[in-house]
C-alpha cells in the first residue's frame, strides 16, 4: 500500500482486512455471473482475478479500491469462445470480438468516519475522510451496497 507505514515484503493486517472486505463487497455478493464464466460444466472455467496497486493512500482507500476493482471488472473482456461437445476453442480478438463479464449488479462501499463518541462529546459523522481524519477517528462504518438494497 502507497504509504511509508507499510512492509511491502508481506501483507499487512490493514491490507488482509481490505482484502476480506472487496471479497465480501464484490465476490460473496455474486455481483459477477459465475454461470457466464462456464465453459464445460463441471471441466473448464473461466478464472477471473483482480488485482489492485495502490499509488497513493491519501483516505477513503476501501471505497476507491471498491470503485477501482468495479471498473477493471467492467473494462475487462474475455475471448469468445465456441464448444462443441467436449471441444472447446478459444478465439483470437483479430478473429473474434471478445466479450464482456456479465456483472449482475454493480455494488460499491461507503465508508463513515465518526467522531466523539464519549458522553462528553458532540457526535460527528464525516463522510469520505482523508487519511488524517481516518488516522484520529474513533470508529468507522463501512457499508456495501447495490441497487437493490442489498
Amino acid at each position: 500500500m502507497a504509504t511509508p507505514t507499510v512492509d511491502p515484503s508481506r501483507p499487512s493486517p490493514p491490507e488482509t482486512l481490505l482484502a476480506r472486505l472487496l471479497d465480501k463487497t464484490l465476490r460473496r455478493s455474486a455481483a459477477l455471473d459465475t454461470e457466464s464464466l462456464c465453459l464445460l460444466a463441471g471441466k473448464t472455467v473461466w478464472a477471473i482475478r483482480c488485482d489492485l496497486h495502490i499509488l497513493s493512500h491519501g483516505g477513503g482507500l476501501l471505497d476507491a479500491c471498491c470503485v477501482a476493482a468495479l471498473a477493471g471488472l467492467l473494462h475487462f473482456r474475455r475471448p469468445e469462445v465456441a464448444v462443441e461437445g467436449e471441444k472447446v476453442t478459444v478465439y483470437s480478438p483479430a478473429e473474434r470480438a471478445p466479450v464482456p463479464l456479465s456483472l449482475l449488479h454493480l455494488p460499491f462501499c461507503v465508508t463513515f468516519s465518526v467522531f466523539g463518541i464519549h458522553a462528553d462529546q458532540e457526535e460527528v459523522v464525516l463522510l469520505d475522510a482523508d487519511r488524517a481524519e481516518e488516522g484520529v477517528r474513533e470508529g468507522a462504518l463501512t457499508v456495501g451496497v447495490n441497487r437493490h438494497g442489498e
